[in-house]
């Protein structure tokens, strides 16, 4: 399922991939960055093979990658070696962070650029994209 949020032409390409999303979760996301949301077009995908045909449709300023999109998988480290060169900013987001540090290494040597808890998601893309 792809699932976009466009509102400025020439604004933010923010992707975000994980299997969980869905549409209430989306707009209570969105719900909780309202100061982006005037300049940032965020684009919502479900699996690795969606974020990878995506990353083909245009120049993303930021891609935002699942850690695990099946039951023990680590397709989000595979992403992040695949989308190194197609954006500046590769967030990978997951809920092991503060339990499993490894997984926060790992993930750099993968290529993210920062790891984080899915719950600190909207503060980060506010740091990054002139939120207050």
């Amino acid at each position: 399922m792809i699932n976009e949020t466009r509102r400025e032409i020439n604004g933010i390409e923010i992707l975000i991939g994980d299997d969980m999303l869905a549409p209430e979760e989306i707009k209570l996301f969105e719900k909780r960055v309202p100061e982006l949301m005037d300049k940032c077009n965020f684009t919502y995908v479900n699996t690795p093979r969606e974020i990878l045909e995506m990353i083909k449709t245009r120049k993303w300023d930021c891609i935002v990658t699942d850690l695990n999109y099946t039951r023990g998988g680590m397709e989000g480290y595979a992403i992040l070696q695949e989308v190194k060169e197609c954006t500046p900013v590769r967030i990978l987001w997951t809920s092991d962070v503060d339990e499993k540090p490894e997984v926060v290494q790992k993930g750099i040597e993968a290529g993210a650029t920062c790891v984080i808890e899915k719950h600190k998601l909207g503060e980060r893309l506010k740091e990054l994209y002139g939120g207050k």
